[in-house]
């Protein structure tokens, strides 16, 4: 498949990056004291990587329609490489951020209680369930957003 026009090359090293910095960078410490710039001087939560999302005009095999968003996508847990294709419709109403950028996810136990820890101007989009079992929301991260997912059964 030919994902090289879904995404510019400068925006997927730019998210890429920015995806590494925030791994490298500590944000996965279970109880690190730092100011990262969204939450504050708070204690970061307890993450796990989860999958990274690429918007793609590409059809894929198995996608799941998610009609709220007007959006299929790939289940990253079925991929080598965790990535969760999102192909969204053109009448779509989602915002256009999420729509055009890559994101990266990270599983947590409770999206409501991490969301907590954020400053309001930090938070993308509240949390949602976007289908049965998952509950999840976005901040957005020095110009990255980062999705928490919390399966809910």
């Amino acid at each position: 498949m030919d994902h090289e026009n879904t995404i510019d090359r400068r925006t997927m090293c730019k998210t890429a990056g920015a995806g590494l910095g925030l791994l490298l960078g500590g944000l996965l410490a279970t109880d690190a004291e730092a100011n990262c710039g969204s939450c504050g001087p708070k204690k970061h939560p307890k993450l796990k990587y989860h999958h990274i999302g690429i918007p793609t005009k590409t059809k894929h095999k198995d996608e799941r329609f998610l009609p709220d968003a007007k959006v299929y996508i790939t289940d990253p847990e079925k991929d080598a490489y965790q990535i969760e294709w999102c192909r969204f419709l053109a009448d779509s109403e989602a915002p256009e951020e999420l729509r055009t950028t890559t994101h990266i996810a990270f599983q947590v136990d409770d999206v409501d209680k991490v969301m907590s820890k954020f400053d309001k101007k930090a938070v993308f989009l509240e949390a949602f369930v976007p289908f049965e079992g998952v509950k999840v929301a976005f901040i957005k991260h020095e110009g990255l957003l980062v999705e928490f997912l919390q399966k809910t059964k």
